[in-house]
């Protein structure tokens, strides 16, 4: 079994978290499984062209990303995936700061509430899931662009912040500091919702997803799983937990109501104001 991991070379934390876990997995399976081979293939892919990859298999074949309903989906057969529905982050990834604009430290700072963070432009990128539950719950937002092009058009002012997880943010700011006006991260403001992310394979690879079922299953009863996530996060989970943090919370009306979410890590209210 030869699984090619597709990381897409912006978020090297979380992309090495979630290649480790695979790599947990397959290897509690090799008694039960056989031998596997795993590869890491990094590749600047849009959100559909990683799908249609997947399916395709020859590049890569295994990825994570949102949970999505297949039912009602709107894509072409080509770029549906099979989702191994076991969420594997603690919903980590559902944990959003602002990243800004330097020069704007003091306006986030003076935020009054969230109806007022709703009229200023929120940058998202295009295809990604949040950007219905932003909309549905009444925010600006912008969603044409793509990560590599999004921190200009902050930058230039297209948009006033770009909403990211806790586990990817740092990653993309160290990234980022070529970019003029710099960029910061504004003080005690999150935005929270429901966004499991999950291992997604070809539609024609059972056998792949059947066996990462397995593998996640043998690590969650023997504790490996949990380790290697506060291995990994330990810094991000005390972040959430600070005293003083406000939360924003949106729903996910994507998940089907008996859809299994992993408990967060802080019952956090359900508004900041």
């Amino acid at each position: 079994m030869h699984y090619r991991y597709w990381d897409w070379g912006t978020t090297p934390k979380r992309d090495d978290y979630q290649y480790a876990l695979l790599q947990l997995i397959l290897d509690k399976t090799q008694a039960s499984h056989g031998p596997y081979l795993l590869t890491r293939e990094i590749r600047s892919y849009s959100t559909a062209r990683v799908r249609r990859e997947i399916n395709r298999g020859n590049v890569i074949n295994v990825r994570v990303g949102p949970w999505r309903p297949i039912a009602a989906k709107k894509d072409v057969a080509a770029e549906v995936n099979r989702s191994i529905d076991i969420p594997i982050a603690r919903n980590l990834l559902g944990y959003r700061r602002l990243l800004i604009r330097s020069a704007d430290y003091n306006k986030f700072n003076n935020l009054t509430g969230e109806e007022q963070l709703k009229k200023w432009v929120l940058g998202q990128g295009k295809g990604w899931e949040e950007v219905k539950f932003y909309r549905a719950a009444g925010y600006n937002v912008m969603d044409n662009g793509n990560l590599e092009t999004m921190f200009s058009m902050l930058s230039v002012g297209r948009f006033d912040y770009i909403a990211m997880s806790v586990i990817e943010v740092k990653s993309v700011l160290d990234n980022t500091r070529h970019h003029a006006p710099r960029f910061t991260l504004a003080p005690k403001i999150f935005i929270y919702y429901p966004l499991p992310i999950v291992y997604h394979v070809s539609m024609d690879r059972k056998d792949l997803a059947e066996r990462i079922e397995v593998g996640l299953k043998a690590a969650k009863k023997d504790g490996s799983w949990d380790a290697l996530l506060h291995h990994y996060f330990d810094g991000e989970i005390t972040l959430i937990k600070q005293k003083n943090a406000v939360f924003y919370t949106l729903k996910n009306h994507l998940l089907p109501k008996d859809f299994k979410l992993e408990k967060p890590f802080f019952e956090h209210p359900n508004r900041g104001e």
